[in-house]
């Protein structure tokens, strides 16, 4: 990661410091989003996706801000997006999940809360794709519909941490 200021000359190059790291094998390099945090702040998002062929992908959430005059990960957010795939023509076969993030306007300068809604389908007998938040709400045999809304809020020294518990709400097909 790299800040620059304009100067009368051009630009100059005020931060540079490695703050993003990747491991396993990917076909490209994430593309870091901007997300305004705060008052002329602003970080960057960078959606992680890793998965083997034939096998659902995991989709994991960070946030890279400055602090300090270094970048740091300030936010992760770990299977936050789930690229399951259909056994069958009906849909049925493996859970998967997308999320959405948003940070509400208010009168804070400095880091404001992140909102991350994630909305899927479950299906209970495929244990590999089960989104924390669902565990021990679904039962064998269940499917259908859900919503976890995560809040988040900025500690110095921290980062960003959650407020639990999630809002979960779950929409049970009928059989």
């Amino acid at each position: 990661m790299a800040k620059f200021a304009r100067v009368d000359s051009g630009w100059q190059l005020e931060i540079f410091q490695r703050a993003i790291g990747g491991y396993g094998s990917f076909s490209q390099a994430p593309t870091p989003e901007p997300l305004l945090i705060g008052n002329h702040q602003y970080g960057w998002v960078i959606r992680h996706v890793n998965g083997g062929p034939f096998t659902p992908y995991r989709h994991d959430f960070f946030l890279i801000a400055e602090t300090g005059n270094s970048f740091h990960p300030i936010l992760s957010s770990i299977s936050t997006a789930w690229e399951g795939f259909a056994i069958n023509d009906t849909g049925d076969g493996l859970s998967h999940w997308d999320y959405k993030y948003a940070v509400p306007p208010t009168d804070t300068r400095q880091f404001r809360d992140i909102m991350i809604e994630i909305k899927g389908r479950y299906f209970a007998k495929d244990t590999f794709g089960t989104l924390v938040g669902l565990k021990g709400k679904v039962q064998r045999r269940q499917k259908g519909n859900f919503r976890i809304s995560r809040h988040f809020v900025y500690a110095e020294g921290i980062g960003y941490e959650e407020q639990l518990p999630a809002k979960v709400k779950i929409v049970r097909d009928r059989y």
